[in-house]
């Protein structure tokens, strides 16, 4: 099963990809690193607040990194599925 990290000020996209069948875990910032080298997640789902806030745009993650803003849940769900191929 995937799992996908999610901003906590994404609660909508959390519920809806649960319902997907997605394993989604709370995206904290500090974990940042240590999320792109373990290979435990699939994807992060951010608010694209977040993405120059945190420097992400520096950070070469392992992980498809996906900017929420302007995008409704279910396109969320459909980048996921086309950026992970499941």
């Amino acid at each position: 099963m995937v799992k996908v990290a999610v901003s906590p000020l994404l609660s909508n996209v959390k519920e809806y990809l649960q319902a997907q069948g997605v394993d989604v875990v709370d995206f904290d910032d500090n974990d940042i690193t240590r999320f792109g080298f373990a290979g435990d997640l699939g994807a992060i789902v951010i608010d694209g607040g977040e993405m120059n806030m945190l420097g992400m745009q520096d950070t070469n993650l392992a992980i498809p990194v996906i900017n929420a803003s302007g995008l409704t849940a279910d396109e969320i769900s459909l980048e996921i599925q086309e950026r992970l191929s499941y």
